[in-house]
């Protein structure tokens, strides 16, 4: 069997040739597809680009928008950032301080919350922790102090307070306990701040 390098009366040279020729065509051709797809990705539209139409889609030109939004704060730091999908908010939807850093983050699918739902203090630590399914919070509910400590944990299943919520004070001394069916509270023991028994008035949450 003679060599491939050797068929058809051709030299090594020559081989190489052809084999580097083809390589280098195929891989400026794999290049030149890529950036045409890099091309085809719509940069971000400023929020002052967007109009409302009467049915509340989200339009650029005339037509319902999809790609990524972006505003900016005086000091040019990104101040939102969010994304529509055919006129609607679709996908995470953040909101920056002027520092740069996150005040709240929320997801959307389709025009209603659906997902996490995340809010910082100025320094950055977490402060609040929920989830949307539809439009409405479903899940565990976090609400923190800036110090870290956990101040509420709540349960909804579709928008409405479900099980025992807890309450606490920012030196993690147990504040309340309450009992939550649809919505409506059924029970609720509280306490003061050196753990004594409270009256059964719920306290006020700031």
């Amino acid at each position: 069997m003679v060599p491939l390098f050797m068929e058809s009366g051709c030299s090594i040279r020559q081989q190489y040739q052809v084999v580097l020729g083809t390589l280098l065509l195929g891989l400026g051709q794999g290049l030149g597809q890529a950036e045409g797809l890099l091309e085809l990705e719509p940069k971000p539209v400023l929020e002052a680009q967007l109009t409302e139409s009467e049915n509340g889609l989200l339009l650029v030109g005339g037509k319902p928008y999809t790609g990524e939004v972006v505003n900016f704060h005086p000091n040019k730091k990104k101040s939102e950032s969010y994304s529509l999908k055919e006129g609607r908010l679709h996908g995470p939807f953040v909101t920056y301080r002027e520092d740069g850093s996150r005040a709240f983050q929320v997801t959307f699918a389709d025009g209603v919350e659906h997902g996490p739902f995340k809010r910082w203090f100025e320094d950055g630590t977490i402060w609040v922790v929920e989830h949307f399914r539809i439009g409405k919070l479903d899940g565990v509910s976090l609400t923190y102090f800036s110090n870290g400590q956990l101040q509420v944990q709540s349960i909804y299943r579709a928008g409405k307070k479900e099980g025992l919520e807890i309450g606490w004070y920012e030196t993690g001394q147990q504040r309340w306990e309450a009992i939550y069916e649809n919505g409506k509270l059924k029970n609720k023991l509280s306490w003061k701040r050196d753990g004594k028994p409270f009256g059964n008035k719920a306290p006020t949450i700031l």
